[in-house]
């Protein structure tokens, strides 16, 4: 009689597990709807939720204060119509902050801090060098290109302080420095590997003078000598976060 007691007794306890797992989820035939006894989201939606969700990679959640090191290259144009083209090359710093809101934008907040030379023909017979130092503080917003890749637009706009230098037939001729304008705007590509990233792209930026004075040997003339310089370039460069 025991016996009987206990073979009906487990038969009532696997009949009531049978059924509770029964009640907690249903398969249908595709295999995703999955339904759960405390009402919560069925698995199909669930995976539904995966697929949409913006999903950001290690790398992309990059964002803070980051500092870089970065040099470019071009060609000079002078916009006086009797000047020809010349080249400029340069290098500076870039102090700046990254927000990373999502996986696919990026907003970047900074500055370019650098030294450049230019040489080009002021006129027909003029070698004309321009050697400014500018600060140009940018702002960026980028886009994805895929995984750890980033296009950003930069503009910026500054300040310059530089010296215009003129040699013709031996006798050089120097301006007074001025502080003058800086536009800039740019594209790049950034690659982000761990905390470092690297980046290139193509820029354009123009510079803005208004010389009042020029000296030529011991002699010195007033003079109302505009400049307005266009630098095409190529750019690259490394920044680590911190």
């Amino acid at each position: 009689m025991k016996i009987l007691n206990c073979l009906l007794c487990s038969a009532a306890l696997l009949s009531s597990v049978s059924t509770a797992f029964a009640k907690e989820e249903q398969i249908g035939d595709d295999g995703y709807n999955k339904t759960y006894n405390d009402d919560s989201k069925s698995f199909k939606d669930r995976m539904k939720d995966a697929r949409t969700k913006p999903e950001i990679t290690v790398a992309n959640t990059y964002g803070g204060f980051t500092l870089g090191l970065a040099g470019d290259f071009g060609p000079v144009y002078d916009a006086e119509p009797e000047s020809s083209s010349g080249m400029g090359f340069g290098f500076g710093i870039e102090p700046g902050y990254i927000i990373q809101s999502e996986s696919w934008t990026r907003l970047e907040f900074g500055a370019a801090v650098g030294y450049h030379t230019f040489n080009w023909k002021s006129g027909k017979t003029k070698t004309a060098t321009l050697s400014p130092f500018s600060i140009v503080p940018r702002v960026g917003i980028g886009h994805s290109l895929g995984d750890n890749l980033f296009g950003i637009v930069r503009f910026g706009f500054g300040f310059a302080t530089g010296q215009l230098s003129e040699k013709s037939g031996g006798v050089t001729s120097k301006t007074d420095s001025k502080m003058g304008f800086v536009f800039s705007g740019d594209y790049d590509v950034t690659y982000g590997a761990g905390s470092s990233q690297f980046y290139g792209g193509i820029g354009a930026t123009h510079y803005q003078y208004s010389f009042s004075e020029s000296t030529t040997g011991a002699t010195t003339t007033s003079v109302d000598a505009p400049l307005n310089i266009n630098h095409v370039n190529l750019h690259a460069g490394m920044r680590i976060k911190f």
